[in-house]
């Protein structure tokens, strides 16, 4: 165990080598899906002023500071599958570090590490790789966390301060739902003020700052919140549990492993191993334990929020808490355990085991061609034999295509948007709002339904079986099946199983 403690700085190096060549091994072989292609097309646009427009517009449902970083990664390292996500990879690592820098302080190295690796081992570290501002807000949580720590302790106050106001800022202006991270704070801070009968006047107004750089983006955040209905899941009864179930279920092994384990070194070694001692009960300030439960809660105050304001939530807006999960269990196991040093070591084995496992498969990926999307589609691909228009059916297949198909195919590509009867009895979303915005800018057609079909009397249809099959039908179209796909298209994470290829025809 104390070997353990002296060899931390290596372990955490090892982790830092295995986490960086792992994800970008899995960033290099995961084609971008439908939302992460509005992050790529944001930063193909002119400058930041052209990109503030087009979220003004709809075209992109998320604040401009995640396209900006994303655009000087572009920018400086070139357009690539992994460069788009370096910001993610790098986010998502930082607030791993931060939740080891946070338990580090309280309770010693072995926990800090504990605390490190357990998001990686969650299923959170799909968002490691996925460019959406989810793993820069998770970064920015982490950093939060860690300056709200170390000015509450009086730690280089001024600049712990600054950073915990910058953080903040950063976090609001990458996604709006980040607002949630106020809430832990300012629980954590109540707490502390409980505490210490006094308030800390200097904290209480760098938390509450941040709102006000919410006040220029107004006019995003209107947009963001008509869109809303048309774009996101209205919030739905067991969408918080959701929130945990799909998170946590991968360390269910590990939990297992680890639980088994200590229960056979407390029995089998019981004469042997020394008796430890548990930490004192204000091993962990009162502050703290709030803060750090608070922010394992943001699920919760997320689909209130979203219940209230926009209407709508989903489980990824709140993966941050997954740092506040983080720091909960390592302050759990090392404070409330017989043994905590034995515990921890258990833990920590496991764990690095565990995800080095993880790591390692992925390593592997860098060395391999990228993925083509002819995998996925060959039915459409090889279809040549009819140069029509091809209707797709679904944006999460059409938006894929449009970037990875051949030019030949692309350029025949439309997607139909639904009129307001169509909307009223299939859902908001047919209008397709934000890739007509995007349209504008780039060459992706997408079309009214009515207009479409009374300019084109021929054409084929492709994709799964939408709203669009059942309109062509009543407006008197013939439907002939000629190609079939069964297998789930590697670009998306939504896209039904079976996949059609339609001559369409008017008589």
């Amino acid at each position: 165990m104390a070997a353990l403690e002296q060899r931390s700085r290596w372990i955490l190096g090892f982790f830092c080598l295995m986490f960086l060549l792992g994800t970008c091994g899995r960033a290099s072989q995961k084609l971008f899906w439908h939302d992460e292609l509005f992050t790529l097309y944001m930063t193909r646009l002119p400058g930041l002023g052209d990109v503030w427009r087009a979220i003004a517009d709809g075209a992109e449902a998320s604040p401009p500071l995640f396209a900006a970083i994303t655009r000087a990664s572009t920018g400086l390292l070139g357009e690539g599958l992994i460069t788009v996500r370096l910001p993610a990879i790098a986010g998502f690592l930082i607030a791993s570090l931060a939740a080891c820098v946070f338990v580090t302080r309280r309770c010693g190295p072995i926990y800090g590490l504990v605390a490190c690796l357990l998001p990686t081992a969650t299923d959170a570290y799909v968002y490691a790789y996925e460019a959406r501002p989810y793993g820069i807000v998770l970064a920015l949580a982490g950093i939060a966390m860690v300056s709200w720590q170390r000015a509450a302790d009086d730690r280089h106050r001024a600049v712990s301060l600054a950073l915990l106001l910058s953080s903040l800022i950063a976090a609001l202006w990458s996604h709006y739902y980040a607002v949630l991270l106020l809430i832990p704070l300012a629980l954590g801070e109540m707490a502390r003020f409980w505490r210490r009968r006094a308030p800390d006047w200097t904290m209480w107004a760098v938390l509450v700052t941040p709102l006000g750089a919410l006040a220029p983006m107004a006019a995003l955040i209107q947009s963001a919140v008509d869109g809303a209905p048309a774009l996101f899941s209205t919030v739905r009864p067991g969408v918080v549990i959701e929130s945990y179930e799909a998170v946590l279920l991968p360390l269910a092994v590990p939990a297992v492993v680890i639980l088994t384990a200590i229960g056979v070194a407390t029995t089998v070694g019981r004469q042997a191993l020394p008796f430890d001692e548990p930490h004192p009960a204000d091993a962990v300030p009162f502050h703290e334990w709030v803060a750090a439960v608070a922010l394992m809660l943001l699920p919760v105050w997320g689909a209130v929020a979203g219940g209230l304001v926009a209407g709508t939530f989903v489980p990824r807006y709140a993966v941050s808490w997954v740092v506040g999960f983080s720091i909960t269990a390592a302050f759990v196991a090392a404070t409330m355990s017989c043994r905590p040093r034995l515990v921890g070591a258990i833990a920590l084995v496991t764990l690095l085991g565990w995800t080095s496992a993880k790591m390692a498969r992925s390593t592997r990926l860098l060395a391999l061609d990228a993925p083509t999307i002819a995998e996925a589609n060959a039915a459409l691909l090889n279809e040549r034999g009819l140069p029509l228009p091809i209707v797709v059916t679904h944006a999460h297949v059409f938006f894929p295509l449009v970037e990875y198909a051949p030019r030949d195919i692309a350029t025949r590509l439309v997607l139909l948007a639904g009129p307001p009867r169509v909307a009223e009895l299939w859902g908001p979303e047919t209008r397709e709002q934000s890739l007509v915005a995007l349209s504008t800018r780039f060459p992706i057609h997408v079309e009214e339904f009515d207009t479409f079909i009374t300019a084109h009397r021929h054409f084929l249809v492709y994709g799964p079986p939408m709203w669009v099959n059942a309109e062509l039908r009543a407006a008197g179209a013939r439907l002939s099946i000629i190609a079939e796909e069964h297998g789930f298209a590697r670009f998306s994470m939504s896209n039904p199983a079976g996949i059609l290829l339609y001559e369409a025809t008017f008589d």
